[in-house]
Order: C-alpha cells, then structure tokens, then sequence
C-alpha cells in the first residue's frame, strides 16, 4: 500500500487535492460524478480496500449537498426537499459490500448493543409511530429513512473497521482535516469578494439570494456561508469539528506532516467560524474548547499548560477581528429579541413545540413541524417563513412525541454516562476529541436546526461510532 509515496499519507492528501481543486471549477453534477468516480479509482488503487476506499468517499462528499434533488410540496409555499447526494451513494455502496459479505461469504458480525443504545432503539420505533397519524406520512415516512441512514453510521462503523480501527482513525481525521482547510479557504475568498464564489459545489437554496447573506440587524455585515446553503451551517460544521482539532494539536501527533495539517484544520476552521458571524456558534465553541482545556488541565495538569503557547496566534486573530466583526455583532444581540428579532422567534417556535407535544402526545410526524406551524397556527404572525424548531430537543418532542422525546433523551443520558465513566481511566486523546465533538453537534443543534440536516447530522453519529471504535 502506498508504494509510490514514502509517507503513507502523502497519498490521501494529493488525492483529496487534487479533487477539491476539480469540485472548484466543476460546472455540473455530471462534472461532480466523474470526480466522484476518479477519486473512488484513486483511493482504491492506494487502499486496495473497497470498504475504506467507500467510506472516505462517503466522509469526503458528506459536506457538499449535491446529487439528485426531490421537491414534495405540502401546503402553500412549504414543501418538503430531500435530496440523494454523493455521500448517501458512497455509503450505500458501502452497505452492499457489508450484506454482499454477509451473504456470498458467509462473513458474521456481532452487534454488541450496550444497555443506553436500547433506548436509541426505543427513540426510532416511537419516530415512526407517527407515520400512521399525519396528513403527510410521505414526508415523514422518506424522513425516517433519512434518520435511518444518519444513525446507520453509528451502528456499522464499529461493526465493520473495529480490526484496523487505528490506522482507519487516522485516515478519517486527515480527510476531516482536508474538509475543514478547504471551507476555511473558500470563506476566506467570499469574505473578500462580499459574495458567494458562483460554483455548482456552493448551495445557494430556493430561498437564499445567490448574491449572498448579510447579518438581520446590521446590513453591512457579510456572512460566509463556505459551500453550506447559510452561513449558520457553516459555522455548525467548523464548530463541530474544531474541538477535535484543538485537541490533536495538544497532543503533538508524531507525524510532522499529519502535526501540520490539524495545525491549519484548526486554523482556517477558526477562520471560517469567525467569518460566519453566527454568534450562538462563537458562544457554543468558547464554552466547549473551555470546558475541553479545563477537563485536560485535570487530566494531564502542567503537559497542557505548556502546549498552549502553540495558540498565541488566536489571540492575534483576536486583536484583529474583535473591533471588525465580534465586537460590533454582539451589540445588536439585543435587538435579536426584539419582536422580530431571531433569538425570540427561536423562542415561539420553541413554544410553539411544547403546545404541539400536548395536543399531539404521539408526535406530529417527522419534518412536518413547518406545515402544522401554518395549520395550527394560522393566527399567528411570522417574522419569516415557517422553519423547523431551531433546538433538537425541541424538533424532537414535537414530531415524534413525549415517549420519542423521552427515549432520545435518556439515550444521550445513558450512553455519554458510559463515555465519561470509562474517561476517567481512559487517557486516549481520540476519545476526548470525539467526546467533545459529540457534544458541539448538541450545543450547536441547541440554537440551529441540524436535526436530521443532510450535511451535518451524520458527524454526531459518526463521532459516537469513533469514540465506541477507538
């Protein structure tokens, strides 16, 4: 493996290049589909794995939305998109060779099941349930096969790679990395320009300009959005993985050249979360990269210490952008709950989820809170057009009921229970990293609606399927 590149990883990183640099100018998705098809025949051809070389396809295509879009309109001006991407290919291909071996091979796998993953058994018969209640069990029906395929990651990772799990977590994080460099890069150009870059990879959305977002309160304020449809999405997928990464380049990988690429993952992550304006985004990553240094100060005291001299440069970042763009953002947080403002229309849709959860105890259906907001709250004044609840917590209790609410609840409860518990004599520096990952994703998914998002929801599981493999 490798045979041309005396680094072992120098490989991965040229392909990853390589493509990133064809999706930039890609005019099509047929465009996209022949790089999608070259990287798979490159990666193979390094690998000679068709299970990995699936799943870094997978983990590579998984921020970029694009593939075969499907519209079904609900009520009027709410439809329902779903959209079939490169990801959700890699990974069903991924699947087949799983069955094929099961089948053709007669090869046995073990789900080992822990008590609090139950409960997440629990969670997916009650979001279910409400298929045979709603007006639209289509939508709800192709939604749950959507949450089917998120939380299918978390079940077969560990099922499938637990025999080369060091060497597959190494890939993995440099194929994250790669992402993270590239949509740091590409926020950096639209912030320079005051506008998105005009490239098929960028999603611009049925309701979004194409010439870009600006901040609600502060007109003059550009937000890059990377090649998110918004730039609250940009900042949820930077903000996910930047604790990891702040974690890696404590823990001096041995590889200088692996040492170099978290170094500015971390870097342009930072950069691009700066740039997406999103404040709940910069307030939930503060509070988990302290929590994060304050959890290892406990663990590994003055080592910690030392190593955070290697950050000075955010503190120059700092100087830079608080007088540009922090500063003056925070000062119209206010107006944010004013009548119109977003904070307190989170709120009404929050509250607009608990009376939903009473009235419809079973749940009204996944992805069928927009359209209930219009029919049960016709009355009712939007700032905006109707949207999904902005806290998972509450996206859950509406639409698949108390129970549903209850058992994903006691699921997280139970299973980061057991993570914390095997912590405390556990120093692996990949477990901590994919724990405070996990826990972004919830902070994130707290203020944005990441429930279920195509491009985003995976990486909660995928880091819960680490944190077990690793």
């Amino acid at each position: 493996m490798f045979k041309k590149f005396k680094n072992p990883y120098l490989g991965l990183i040229v392909g990853f290049l390589a493509a990133l640099v064809l999706l930039s100018f890609a005019p099509s998705n047929k465009i996209i589909l022949l790089i999608f098809i070259a990287l798979g025949s490159y990666l193979f051809y390094l690998l000679k794995d068709l299970k990995k070389t699936a799943f870094l396809l997978y983990l590579f295509f998984l921020p970029f939305e694009r593939g075969a879009t499907f519209s079904l309109p609900m009520v009027e001006n709410v439809s329902f998109w779903i959209t079939f991407t490169f990801a959700d290919l890699s990974f069903f291909f991924l699947l087949f060779i799983l069955f094929r071996e099961r089948i053709v091979k007669k090869k046995k796998y073990k789900f080992n099941f822990s008590k609090s993953d139950w409960w997440l058994v629990l969670f997916l018969i009650f979001a279910f349930i409400p298929i045979f209640f709603t007006s639209f069990w289509q939508v709800s029906f192709l939604a749950f096969l959507r949450l089917l395929r998120a939380v299918s990651v978390f079940v077969f990772i560990p099922l499938i790679f637990q025999k080369e799990k060091q060497k597959l977590i190494n890939f993995i994080l440099l194929t994250l990395g790669a992402s993270l460099i590239f949509q740091g890069v590409w926020s950096v150009l639209q912030f320079a320009l005051r506008s998105p870059l005009g490239r098929t990879i960028e999603q611009i959305g049925q309701k979004f300009s194409p010439y870009g977002h600006i901040a609600f309160e502060e007109l003059s304020f550009f937000r890059s959005q990377g090649t998110f449809v918004h730039p609250n999405t940009l900042a949820s997928f930077v903000g996910i993985l930047i604790p990891m990464f702040f974690l890696l380049i404590l823990s001096r990988y041995k590889n200088k050249m692996m040492d170099l690429i978290y170094s500015l993952a971390f870097v342009f992550g930072s950069i691009a979360l700066v740039l997406s304006a999103s404040r709940a985004a910069w307030g939930v990553v503060s509070i988990i990269l302290l929590i994060e240094f304050l959890f290892l100060f406990l663990k590994f005291k003055k080592k910690i210490v030392l190593e955070m001299k290697r950050f000075i440069w955010i503190f120059i970042l700092l100087v830079v952008f608080l007088p540009l763009l922090i500063i003056p953002r925070f000062s119209h947080l206010s107006s944010s709950f004013q009548e119109y403002g977003s904070g307190n229309y989170r709120l009404g849709l929050i509250q607009k989820s608990v009376a939903l959860s009473k009235k419809y105890p079973l749940g009204i259906g996944l992805e069928n809170f927009p359209v209930v907001l219009v029919t049960e709250f016709s009355s009712s004044k939007f700032s905006s057009d109707p949207v999904p609840p902005h806290n998972i917590f509450a996206k859950v209790l509406a639409e698949t009921g108390i129970l549903g609410f209850l058992s994903f609840l006691f699921f997280l409860v139970y299973k980061y229970k057991e993570f914390f518990l095997e912590l405390r004599t556990n120093k692996n520096l990949y477990k901590i990293g994919f724990l405070f990952a996990s826990l972004a994703f919830l902070g994130l998914a707290s203020f944005y609606p990441l429930f279920s998002a195509a491009n985003i929801f995976d990486y909660f599981w995928l880091f819960l399927a680490l944190y077990s493999l690793s």
